[in-house]
């Protein structure tokens, strides 16, 4: 009994563990950014939970931008490296790899990501209802029958 006692104990604190979600917001927030604008998360591996704002993956990208509010602070890049996912706009992912800084050619871009090269990316939904967007993928330039692939 004990045993199984100690099993279910196990498991139950490796998916207390596992959920553990940070909200973009408290990776991307800085109080100056004209100062320091890196994130206060650089080098902690995080979780995130949102919806696809921007995919190019299927044009040969190695990136994805993922957003869980609408609004300042509330999106992210998300670089893949040579892993390619097949995603979608509007898709709800949940997202989990390493803080980091873009940094290309020498130079700080000052772009925040979640270098998910070694992590892990799971796709919750890909059913997108056009007419209902999540509020983290609210548009005003396109319409719904264009995000969708209509003209």
């Amino acid at each position: 009994m004990r045993k199984v006692f100690m099993f279910f104990m196990a498991v139950f604190a490796l998916a207390t563990f596992s959920f553990a979600q940070t909200p973009i917001h408290d990776i991307q927030f800085v109080d100056n950014p004209a100062a320091d604008d890196a994130s206060p998360l650089v080098g902690q591996t995080v979780t995130v939970h949102g919806w696809i704002t921007f995919e190019p993956m299927s044009a040969g990208g190695n990136m994805f931008f993922v957003a869980d509010a609408p609004g300042a602070w509330n999106g992210i890049y998300i670089y893949t490296g040579n892993n390619d996912y097949n995603l979608g706009f509007g898709w709800e992912v949940e997202v989990t790899g390493e803080v980091a800084e873009y940094i290309s050619g020498g130079g700080d871009f000052g772009i925040t990501q979640i270098d998910a090269s070694a992590g892990v990316v799971n796709v919750i939904s890909s059913e997108v209802d056009w007419t209902n967007l999540p509020d983290a993928c609210a548009y005003t330039d396109v319409t719904a029958s264009e995000l969708a692939g209509g003209q």
